[in-house]
């Protein structure tokens, strides 16, 4: 009985030792995707949102719990119908393995608008990646590195 007991508490040890390896990825994944200076949105092939960040939140003012789909979260940062048949009239097929950049301009939760800038990436499994930044952080960006190549020349 004491023998059965040992190889039980073994093979448990195993399973939860195997447990914390699959797991390990999915929070190193989770922790990045959160931690991203981008807003990430990640759908399916069927236009269900599966990945919608933190700082996807602080661009648009939505919540994940907000946008389950992507055709919610097209009436709600496109809200004026005429606007968004423009946005949607564009080519917005991305091959497997393809990138495409676009901007446009979207309206927040609280009515502010801004022009954002939307890169998308398909994979051949169907899944859909969108990196969404807002085009006033690439403004910074841009005069950042500006500054920081002029105090380069002058060292």
């Amino acid at each position: 009985m004491e023998r059965q007991v040992s190889k039980l508490k073994a093979e448990v040890t195993r399973l939860r030792k195997l447990i914390a390896k699959l797991n390990g990825p999915q929070t190193l994944y989770g922790e990045a995707i959160s931690a991203s200076p981008f807003g990430i949105l990640v759908h399916d092939a069927e236009g269900k949102i599966l990945i919608f960040n933190s700082r996807l939140e602080h661009i648009t003012g939505y919540t994940a719990s907000d946008i389950p789909d992507i055709p919610t979260w097209l009436r709600l940062i496109y809200p004026n119908e005429e606007h968004r048949k423009i946005v949607l009239a564009e080519p917005r097929e991305v091959l497997p393995g393809t990138t495409r950049v676009r901007e446009s301009m979207i309206t927040r939760r609280d009515g502010r608008t801004g022009m954002c800038r939307f890169t998308s990436v398909r994979q051949e499994s169907g899944l859909r990646i969108v990196f969404i930044q807002p085009v006033e952080d690439l403004a910074a960006i841009g005069a950042a590195q500006a500054e920081n190549e002029h105090g380069y020349r002058f060292l």
